[in-house]
């Protein structure tokens, strides 16, 4: 009877000290990478400290705990869709977002579009948008939703073989979905690279995937179906 007490006793210590690490590793933030890489210029990114977190936008017990009082005061739904920031102005506000999670996807995506839109010289202030793609990837090395994005952005500034690194940098993480090669198969598309945009698409089709404007390109180029 008392052996049966102890190993009760243990297991609920056992029990306790797994919740506690667990509650404990959603409390903690990660290290801060800093700001890394170069502008699409050549000068070194630089941006401003971090004054909470930084947290990971991937990680289910900080998207709990401490994702939405940054939401709610910086990535309001009018700060999205880029009409007005809450707490200062838009750019500020999505800033203040990127510092805390460096590796949120949706704020990104707001900045890309807010500097590509909107590029005042008031935002010479912030880091471009470049910058935060490359924090958010030293941030969170597997985050091949960061690289997307990032490869996304450097096809709308022209810089198609960069673009390519990353997108092959994303591919190389386990799990990565099949919508990034599609992606890939549409810049070999442009670039008239259509070998290996044939290589794409066979991967794409293969796995079932949908969208046919990869598969209506290389049809126009002769180049599909494969003979």
């Amino acid at each position: 009877m008392r052996k049966s007490i102890q190993i009760g006793k243990f297991l609920l210590f056992s029990l306790l000290v797994n919740c506690s690490n667990t509650i404990f590793a959603d409390e903690v933030p990660l290290p801060n990478p800093g700001w890394v890489g170069y502008d699409l210029k050549g000068a070194p990114c630089t941006g401003g400290a971090v004054a909470y977190g930084p947290w990971d936008y991937t990680n289910p017990g900080h998207r709990r705990e401490k994702l939405p009082v940054v939401t709610a005061y910086h990535f309001t739904k009018e700060i999205e869709s880029l009409e007005k920031g809450k707490t200062a102005s838009i750019e500020m506000d999505i800033d203040y977002t990127l510092k805390t999670f460096p590796n949120h996807h949706r704020a990104l995506y707001a900045m890309m579009r807010q500097q590509i839109k909107n590029p005042r010289p008031d935002i010479a202030q912030y880091a471009p948008v470049e910058c935060y793609f490359q924090r958010a990837m030293a941030f969170k090395p597997d985050d091949y939703r960061v690289m997307q994005l990032y490869a996304n952005y450097l096809v709308k500034k022209d810089k198609p073989k960069i673009a390519i690194d990353i997108y092959k940098r994303a591919l190389s993480i386990d799990k990565a979905p099949v919508d990034i090669n599609y992606a890939l198969g549409l810049l070999y598309c442009d670039l008239k690279e259509f070998d290996k945009a044939v290589e794409q698409a066979k991967i794409v089709y293969g796995a079932g995937f949908k969208k046919t404007k990869l598969a209506r390109q290389l049809k126009e180029a002769n180049r599909w179906p494969v003979k």
